[in-house]
């Protein structure tokens, strides 16, 4: 097994484009050996369902009734801390030091933008590199404040992924993601969530590739796909409009 874990290297050109090392590998890379979001995709998977459903293992009770922090915490890494955002082939395992990862090595062809029965970090660490929202929410955590999240972050950007992610504290079941920050909280606070999309979503002086907002083709267990906001446009360029 090769893991891939680098340091971030990171420039400014003189047009003041944030520059990082993706290695030699382009994203459009057509070579099929290495990655075409269909071939050898299963070495990202879990070995079964348990890592993106509620299993009878689980002790999981009423996370904000029984946390000691209700509301929720955001925390952002410097850019010299975020691993390199090295495209890597399906050759190369990919593991992170941080969990959820909010940066680094990825594979070079990025997800379907859209709601996922599961969709591993090694795709959508990439689609954060392109300016995008990750939601992520526990297998186990509670059904209709998920969806309150989820539709506010539908009416928020185009450029999202949802997905079920095994968090890593008990009191926080639920996490958005952007390139080097993450906001994680176990209540519905709409502002509080608003707040964290416009100032940390499509952010040019974090997400190198901000400003491509072509879905990938990686797109395995999508279920939906997501879609234009009303008031804004193919390209995100007005992020949660319908909010004042």
């Amino acid at each position: 097994m090769i893991v891939v874990v680098v340091a971030m290297v990171t420039t400014m050109t003189s047009e003041g484009r944030l520059e990082v090392n993706h290695g030699n590998i382009s994203m459009y890379t057509e070579d099929v050996t290495c990655d075409d979001g269909k071939r050898n995709i299963m070495v990202d998977l879990p070995p079964d369902d348990s890592a993106y459903e509620c299993t009878s293992e689980d002790v999981f009770g009423d996370l904000t009734e029984n946390s000691d922090e209700v509301g929720g915490r955001v925390s952002c890494l410097e850019l010299h801390e975020v691993p390199d955002p090295i495209h890597t082939c399906m050759d190369r395992t990919i593991t992170y030091t941080d969990d959820p990862p909010r940066g680094g090595p990825h594979r070079p062809k990025w997800p379907t933008y859209g709601t996922y029965t599961y969709l591993p970090p090694q795709r959508w660490v990439h689609s954060l590199e392109h300016g995008a929202v990750a939601f992520l929410y526990h297998p186990c955590s509670d059904k209709t404040l998920r969806d309150q999240v989820a539709n506010r972050l539908k009416s928020c950007m185009r450029k999202f992924v949802i997905t079920p992610y095994r968090l890593p504290h008990p009191n926080f079941p639920f996490a958005l993601l952007t390139y080097s920050c993450k906001y994680e909280f176990n209540n519905y606070d709409e502002v509080a969530i608003v707040g964290f999309i416009r100032k940390h979503a499509m952010d040019p002086k974090k997400a190198s590739e901000y400003d491509l907002p072509n879905d990938g083709s990686y797109d395995l267990l999508l279920e939906e796909k997501s879609q234009i906001v009303p008031g804004s446009d193919f390209k995100d360029s007005n992020l949660c409009p319908d909010f004042r």
